[in-house]
């Protein structure tokens, strides 16, 4: 039983040596980025063996992307800034709309208390004010979005771009390396 667990234990090592050695160009493979020769996955390729036989992971590296100033975006955004002002105001007339609504129904309230008649001119008058409310509103709304999605699509547009041309004008050995290969240019 002994023996057996040795035996394991060797080939397992054995193993993990062939398949380190065939990734990580040891061997005769350095176009298997994904798999070893006989279809193993790579992903064991990094663990180590501890002093009490077990294995133990590498320490993973989590690269998170560059900070990128915010006055660089508006830079690069400055073309679309009729639409940007166009779809400030919006929002800042839709964000005026609650609090006049609730103003307006606070002080519509008072012409329950009025004679038949005035409350008859009243609330057509306050019917009317409501309703341009919400008209205004059924146009501020829509312009917000439709001016700031221009607004945010043609800098999308600007930045794919720069990026596409960037990649286009690399050196074809960067294209090499494995997170430079074409899905994951592909990907990001």
């Amino acid at each position: 039983s002994i023996v057996l667990s040795e035996r394991r234990s060797s080939h397992r090592s054995l193993s993990l040596r062939s398949i380190s050695q065939v990734s990580s160009g040891g061997g005769d493979s350095g176009r298997h980025s994904f798999t070893a020769s006989f279809g193993v996955p790579t992903t064991i390729v990094g663990f180590s063996e501890t002093a009490d036989g077990g294995t133990q992971a590498p320490p993973s590296k989590v690269s998170s992307p560059p900070e990128v100033p915010l006055y660089r975006l508006a830079y690069l955004n400055k073309p679309e800034v009729p639409a940007l002002l166009i779809g400030t105001i919006a929002a800042v007339l839709q964000g005026v709309i609650l609090p006049v609504f609730g103003l307006l129904l606070s002080k519509m309230i008072s012409i329950f208390y009025e004679p038949a008649d005035e409350l008859r001119h009243d609330a057509k008058i306050w019917a009317s004010v409501f309703v341009g409310l919400g008209v205004a509103s059924l146009f501020i709304f829509p312009t917000r979005f439709y001016f700031f999605g221009i607004a945010g699509g043609k800098l999308i547009k600007r930045i794919r771009k720069m990026c596409f041309e960037k990649v286009i004008h690399m050196e074809v050995s960067w294209f090499d390396e494995a997170e430079h290969s074409s899905g994951a240019i592909g990907a990001r």
